[in-house]
């Protein structure tokens, strides 16, 4: 079977590499439907961290620690987000916060939003031409993924050994959905691992970004059995990498390996 042609670019932003991956049975069409949306897609990654990064005295992320409240009334996405960090909270029994400072810092939400935003607003609609087979758009590792649906492909997606990162631990083909994998050894720690946990590495299936990078985070600090806890009641599909083997769980359903 031939394999058909990939279009990739790569942005800048937030201090990570962002890829767009179009497969296409026309690579001329669809190198110029790309083209046509990466201005758009870099203009919008700049405006996210602009508004978000709290390194920027500036932002609004800044300007509400600094105490402008009214932001949260005036500014419909900014409410958004922080309604989704605070209902996160909830459900996450507390491991996953935005004042995991002290101040409020959405960091650890708002990359997986972006993905999922850019790739819903800029990049699914190429699927209206033909020669679109799938699309992927990845943010330092996390990505939103979709197939056409009269396509068989699938994506293969690799999770690499937090041991050794030139090897890898599991294989996924999926056509559709979304994966985030958290692990110290390739990101900061928005949040503090509870005290004895031998978690290294947390991988999260789901449909949503967003909601995969909250449950990889979670997973990845929380205890053990608090996070299998969650993992059933959330019937959450993953990966959880520890030193002594690892748990595979699908849809809520554990087994060990």
């Amino acid at each position: 079977m031939t394999e058909i042609p990939k279009i990739v670019h790569t942005f800048e932003a937030m201090t990570i590499p962002f890829t767009a991956t179009i497969v296409t049975r026309d690579p001329e069409e669809g190198q110029k439907l790309l083209n046509k949306v990466i201005p758009a897609i870099q203009k919008e990654l700049d405006r996210i961290e602009a508004d978000y990064s709290p390194f920027r005295e500036d932002s609004l992320v800044s300007r509400f620690v600094a105490g402008q409240d009214e932001i949260l009334l005036n500014n419909q996405e900014f409410y958004a987000i922080y309604a989704a960090c605070a209902r996160a909270e909830m459900e996450t029994q507390g491991y996953f916060t935005a004042y995991y400072k002290g101040t409020y810092d959405p960091t650890g939400y708002v990359k997986g939003w972006a993905v999922e935003k850019i790739f819903n607003q800029f990049l699914k609609p190429l699927f209206a031409y033909d020669s679109i087979v799938a699309i992927c758009f990845n943010g330092g590792g996390d990505m939103q993924f979709a197939s056409q649906t009269d396509s068989d492909f699938q994506w293969k997606l690799a999770v690499e050994d937090p041991e050794k990162p030139q090897e890898i631990k599991a294989i996924y083909q999926l056509a559709n959905g979304a994966m985030a994998t958290s692990g110290f050894s390739k990101r900061g720690q928005h949040s503090r691992q509870v005290q004895g946990s031998q978690t290294q590495q947390v991988t999260i299936i789901a449909n949503s970004l967003a909601q995969a990078d909250i449950w990889a985070t979670v997973g990845l600090i929380s205890s053990t059995s608090d996070f299998e806890t969650m993992i059933i009641k959330g019937k959450l599909s993953g990966l959880l990498c520890q030193p002594d083997g690892m748990t595979i769980f699908n849809k809520g359903e554990l087994s060990y390996a």
